[in-house]
């Protein structure tokens, strides 16, 4: 009775885009097996993963079925590599010099999330 092994992802499901976000990825065919976990709702899962609520709220997280933990962009490639439908993000990710921009564009984007979520909140 094992379990196939899944990415887990750790979300902010109280961040209205990453709400749309994660449901918009939870529609797509995928490749393996996983599991979408609200960081909010989920502390024992997070202390089993060894990341904190305050890192998984701050940015997306996930454990690799080899038991790898991701932050960033690294957690986003994981993702993308699962859905065949975002198998060109996967490629580009896998250049070091868009890795490293896609990055810091994710970094820019983490210091205004707080003032987006207000936004989409009204």
């Amino acid at each position: 009775m094992t379990k196939t092994a899944a990415l887990r992802v750790f979300y902010d499901g109280k961040c209205p885009m990453c709400q749309r976000e994660i449901a918009y990825y939870q529609q797509q065919r995928s490749t393996e097996p996983i599991d979408w976990i609200d960081a909010n709702k989920n502390p024992s899962q997070l202390r089993a993963a060894g990341i904190t609520k305050a890192e998984a709220l701050a940015r997306l997280h996930a454990v690799s079925t080899k038991g790898e933990i991701l932050s960033g962009i690294h957690a986003f490639h994981a993702i993308w590599k699962a859905l065949p439908k975002f198998r060109v993000l996967d490629i580009c990710l896998n250049l070091y010099p868009l890795q490293l921009l896609m990055g810091h564009l994710y970094e820019k984007f983490l210091r205004y999330r707080p003032t987006l979520q207000k936004i989409l909140e009204k």
